[in-house]
């Protein structure tokens, strides 16, 4: 009886009228709404997998950290045993902190990360070297790898001798004099190459020897992290779990995700305000359906109360609109999520809007599509189309009551 009903009452609704006129703008107005929402929602879930690939490509799979200083032996650690873990395909000693980078007129704070020469070979490094190579050391001359934006900004040139780069680092007991740099540890070194991987690495990052950094930093000896790269099909969460316990409460162990989780936080708090907004102007969008079904109550109270006169349970009329609303929803819905599914296949494969942006990593914006983002997106659409039809289906049904 129920179906027969909400069926009966859909299909009058397409009938030329201005109830029907205000259905057909309900359907087009949740369609829009809902093909918004899957696309936006996509758009934000590609954003977030090119700024994890970027991150994974850059940054180790755990990074091991001292909970207290900056600076630690690495015997303490047990880097020996930590190779020997099922899981670890590498591990690299880093030594890196704030320096200031100087060439001839020019200076810029940057991240100095002193690491060995095998670290290069890292693929995501290996693959981002733009010009010269990654050498942290040629004959009489300690070597530095740049960033493009800092080599660009400097204007250094590579392997040109000692033409005025320095590296400058605050020494840890300050000298008292008439000139200040006296309060700083200097070494002078050579451009020797230049990488090019993410806008806020090129700009601040470059690579040194890691005795020139624990020199600079006058830490012979000591790092301030170990940086461990996975074997391909390693379950980071485990295996930091388990080298957290073998390393007990003297380190913290991070995996790619916890060394930015700020930047995580800041992405789902964005998608949460979105799709806030985004549900806002479905609600708005629904609100023709609250129109159209009050209407139909007026147009079809006659019908309703020969229902009830037949014996007929409130209850089955409010259901009744109830379903009339999801109908109406729910068609809407299904174009919207078709609609953003086609969309979000076409930039996929004809790259249809590009990020506008020259130095951008890639050219097309990219969207992903999850499954869970369709399930959202369905299920708001229920509750929003539910929250708009029960105070005029309430209505109907104490009108109706009243003239029985």
């Amino acid at each position: 009886m129920l179906r027969l009903l909400i069926s009966r009452y859909f299909a009058g609704l397409r009938r030329r009228s201005v109830v029907g006129a205000l259905s057909a703008i309900s359907v087009l107005g949740v369609a829009v709404s809902t093909g918004a929402m899957v696309i936006v929602l996509s758009a934000f879930n590609g954003l977030e997998g090119l700024i994890r690939q970027l991150h994974e490509s850059w940054d180790p799979g755990l990074k091991i950290e001292p909970t207290q200083g900056k600076f630690f032996e690495p015997a303490q650690a047990q880097p020996t045993a930590l190779r020997k873990l099922e899981g670890v395909a590498a591990l690299y000693p880093v030594v890196e902190d704030n320096a200031l980078l100087r060439f001839n007129e020019g200076q810029a704070v940057v991240r100095l990360k002193g690491v060995e020469p095998a670290y290069g070979q890292r693929p995501g490094l290996a693959m981002g070297m733009r010009a010269g190579r990654f050498e942290l050391g040629v004959p009489g001359a300690w070597g530095l790898v740049l960033g493009a934006g800092l080599q660009y900004e400097l204007q250094v040139p590579l392997n040109a001798g000692f033409t005025g780069l320095q590296v400058w680092y605050p020494r840890a007991k300050k000298a008292l004099g008439l000139d200040p740099r006296s309060a700083f540890s200097r070494q002078a070194a050579i451009a020797t190459g230049v990488f090019q991987v993410e806008k806020q690495y090129d700009e601040r990052y470059v690579f040194a020897d890691i005795r020139l950094a624990a020199e600079l930093m006058e830490r012979p000896g000591q790092v301030t992290a170990l940086e461990l790269d996975l074997a391909p099909g390693t379950d980071p969460d485990a295996l930091a779990a388990q080298v957290q316990q073998q390393l007990g409460p003297a380190f913290r162990v991070l995996t790619s995700k916890q060394q930015h989780q700020s930047l995580m936080r800041v992405l789902r708090l964005e998608r949460l305000f979105v799709y806030l907004a985004l549900t806002v102007i479905l609600l708005i969008s629904s609100f023709n359906i609250f129109t159209a079904l009050s209407m139909l109550g007026v147009e079809k109270r006659r019908d309703l109360a020969v229902l009830l006169a037949l014996g007929a349970r409130p209850r089955l009329l409010l259901q009744t609109f109830l379903g009339l609303g999801l109908a109406i929803s729910g068609l809407g819905a299904t174009l919207g999520i078709g609609l953003g599914l086609a969309l979000c296949w076409a930039q996929q494969r004809y790259k249809l809007v590009s990020m506008g942006m020259q130095t951008s990593i890639v050219e097309e914006y990219p969207v992903e599509v999850h499954q869970a983002d369709l399930w959202l997106t369905a299920l708001t659409v229920i509750a929003v189309s539910l929250a708009v039809s029960w105070a005029p289906a309430r209505a109907a049904l104490r009108s109706r009551v009243r003239e029985v």
